[in-house]
Protein backbone atom coordinates (compact mmCIF):
# COMPACT_ATOMS: atom_id res chain seq x y z
CA UNK A 1 0.00 0.00 0.00
CA UNK A 2 1.36 3.48 -0.88
CA UNK A 3 2.76 5.70 1.88
CA UNK A 4 0.60 8.66 0.84
CA UNK A 5 -3.04 8.61 -0.17
CA UNK A 6 -4.99 11.76 -1.13
CA UNK A 7 -7.93 12.59 1.08
CA UNK A 8 -9.50 15.19 -1.21
CA UNK A 9 -9.47 16.11 -4.89
CA UNK A 10 -9.44 19.54 -6.53
CA UNK A 11 -11.68 20.40 -9.44
CA UNK A 12 -9.54 21.23 -12.46
CA UNK A 13 -11.13 24.66 -12.98
CA UNK A 14 -9.94 25.65 -9.50
CA UNK A 15 -6.42 24.26 -9.92
CA UNK A 16 -5.41 25.82 -13.25
CA UNK A 17 -6.63 27.89 -16.20
CA UNK A 18 -6.94 26.79 -19.82
CA UNK A 19 -6.06 29.20 -22.63
CA UNK A 20 -6.21 29.02 -26.40
CA UNK A 21 -3.70 30.62 -28.79
CA UNK A 22 -4.02 30.87 -32.57
CA UNK A 23 -0.41 30.96 -33.73
CA UNK A 24 0.14 33.16 -36.81
CA UNK A 25 1.35 31.42 -40.00
CA UNK A 26 5.09 30.84 -40.25
CA UNK A 27 5.83 30.76 -36.52
CA UNK A 28 7.32 27.39 -35.53
CA UNK A 29 6.45 25.41 -32.40
CA UNK A 30 9.95 26.06 -31.06
CA UNK A 31 9.16 29.79 -30.86
CA UNK A 32 5.81 29.17 -29.17
CA UNK A 33 7.51 26.99 -26.55
CA UNK A 34 9.94 29.82 -25.71
CA UNK A 35 8.95 32.19 -22.84
CA UNK A 36 9.65 35.28 -24.96
CA UNK A 37 6.69 34.42 -27.21
CA UNK A 38 4.40 35.02 -24.21
CA UNK A 39 6.12 38.26 -23.12
CA UNK A 40 3.01 40.46 -23.21
CA UNK A 41 0.72 38.05 -21.35
CA UNK A 42 3.08 36.13 -19.08
CA UNK A 43 1.86 37.94 -15.93
CA UNK A 44 -1.54 36.29 -16.49
CA UNK A 45 -0.13 32.78 -16.08
CA UNK A 46 0.17 30.76 -12.92
CA UNK A 47 1.76 27.34 -12.39
CA UNK A 48 -0.06 24.40 -14.01
CA UNK A 49 -1.97 26.59 -16.53
CA UNK A 50 -2.47 24.94 -19.92
CA UNK A 51 -2.28 26.69 -23.30
CA UNK A 52 -3.70 25.00 -26.38
CA UNK A 53 -1.80 26.29 -29.41
CA UNK A 54 -2.98 25.81 -32.98
CA UNK A 55 -0.93 27.07 -35.94
CA UNK A 56 -3.14 28.87 -38.44
CA UNK A 57 -1.04 27.49 -41.30
CA UNK A 58 -1.87 23.94 -40.18
CA UNK A 59 1.69 22.89 -39.38
CA UNK A 60 1.13 21.95 -35.73
CA UNK A 61 -1.16 21.78 -32.75
CA UNK A 62 0.28 21.57 -29.24
CA UNK A 63 -0.54 21.70 -25.57
CA UNK A 64 1.90 23.78 -23.50
CA UNK A 65 1.91 23.71 -19.69
CA UNK A 66 3.22 26.49 -17.47
CA UNK A 67 5.69 24.81 -15.13
CA UNK A 68 6.90 27.80 -13.12
CA UNK A 69 6.37 31.55 -12.85
CA UNK A 70 8.12 34.18 -10.78
CA UNK A 71 6.23 36.40 -8.34
CA UNK A 72 7.02 39.51 -10.39
CA UNK A 73 5.84 37.79 -13.60
CA UNK A 74 9.18 38.23 -15.35
CA UNK A 75 10.33 34.62 -15.60
CA UNK A 76 8.32 31.77 -17.04
CA UNK A 77 9.10 28.08 -17.61
CA UNK A 78 7.04 26.04 -20.06
CA UNK A 79 6.77 22.39 -21.08
CA UNK A 80 5.33 21.10 -24.35
CA UNK A 81 3.14 18.13 -23.42
CA UNK A 82 1.29 17.07 -26.55
CA UNK A 83 2.20 17.80 -30.15
CA UNK A 84 0.61 17.07 -33.49
CA UNK A 85 2.54 18.02 -36.61
CA UNK A 86 1.36 17.94 -40.21
CA UNK A 87 2.51 14.82 -42.02
CA UNK A 88 5.67 15.12 -44.07
CA UNK A 89 3.82 13.76 -47.10
CA UNK A 90 1.47 16.75 -47.02
CA UNK A 91 4.42 19.16 -46.79
CA UNK A 92 6.82 17.30 -49.13
CA UNK A 93 7.11 20.03 -51.78
CA UNK A 94 7.73 23.01 -49.44
CA UNK A 95 10.31 21.07 -47.44
CA UNK A 96 12.17 20.12 -50.62
CA UNK A 97 12.26 23.75 -51.76
CA UNK A 98 13.50 24.87 -48.33
CA UNK A 99 16.34 22.30 -48.31
CA UNK A 100 17.69 23.76 -51.55
CA UNK A 101 17.65 27.32 -50.22
CA UNK A 102 20.83 28.91 -48.91
CA UNK A 103 18.99 31.14 -46.45
CA UNK A 104 15.90 30.75 -44.27
CA UNK A 105 13.85 33.16 -42.19
CA UNK A 106 13.47 32.52 -38.47
CA UNK A 107 11.21 34.06 -35.87
CA UNK A 108 13.36 35.40 -33.04
CA UNK A 109 10.56 36.38 -30.69
CA UNK A 110 8.76 39.63 -29.97
CA UNK A 111 7.72 39.95 -33.62
CA UNK A 112 11.33 40.12 -34.84
CA UNK A 113 12.48 37.98 -37.77
CA UNK A 114 15.99 37.23 -39.03
CA UNK A 115 17.61 35.77 -42.13
CA UNK A 116 19.89 32.83 -41.31
CA UNK A 117 22.40 31.02 -43.49
CA UNK A 118 21.05 27.49 -43.51
CA UNK A 119 24.36 25.63 -43.75
CA UNK A 120 26.13 27.40 -40.86
CA UNK A 121 23.20 28.72 -38.81
CA UNK A 122 24.77 32.20 -38.87
CA UNK A 123 22.40 35.17 -38.65
CA UNK A 124 23.18 37.33 -41.68
CA UNK A 125 20.44 39.94 -41.18
CA UNK A 126 17.95 40.60 -38.39
CA UNK A 127 15.47 43.10 -36.99
CA UNK A 128 12.82 42.60 -39.69
CA UNK A 129 9.10 41.99 -39.64
CA UNK A 130 8.10 38.74 -41.38
CA UNK A 131 7.48 40.19 -44.86
CA UNK A 132 10.69 42.25 -44.83
CA UNK A 133 12.72 39.24 -43.69
CA UNK A 134 11.30 37.18 -46.55
CA UNK A 135 12.14 39.97 -49.02
CA UNK A 136 15.71 40.18 -47.65
CA UNK A 137 16.05 36.39 -47.90
CA UNK A 138 14.95 36.51 -51.55
CA UNK A 139 17.43 39.34 -52.24
CA UNK A 140 20.29 37.40 -50.62
CA UNK A 141 19.35 34.27 -52.60
CA UNK A 142 19.43 36.30 -55.83
CA UNK A 143 22.86 37.76 -54.98
CA UNK A 144 24.22 34.28 -54.16
CA UNK A 145 22.79 32.87 -57.41
CA UNK A 146 24.41 35.70 -59.41
CA UNK A 147 27.78 35.03 -57.75
CA UNK A 148 27.48 31.30 -58.45
CA UNK A 149 26.76 32.01 -62.11
CA UNK A 150 29.83 34.31 -62.34
CA UNK A 151 32.03 31.55 -60.93
CA UNK A 152 30.54 28.93 -63.27
CA UNK A 153 31.05 31.16 -66.33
Amino acid sequence: MPDFQPLTLKRAEHAYNRYFEQVPPGIPLESVAHPDYWMHVRKSFRPFDVIECVALDGTFSATVRVVQTSKDGVSLKLRVEQVWRASTAAKAEPIKAEKEARYVTQHKGRGVWAVVEKRTGEVVADGFDKDSAEAERNRLEAVADAEAQKIAA
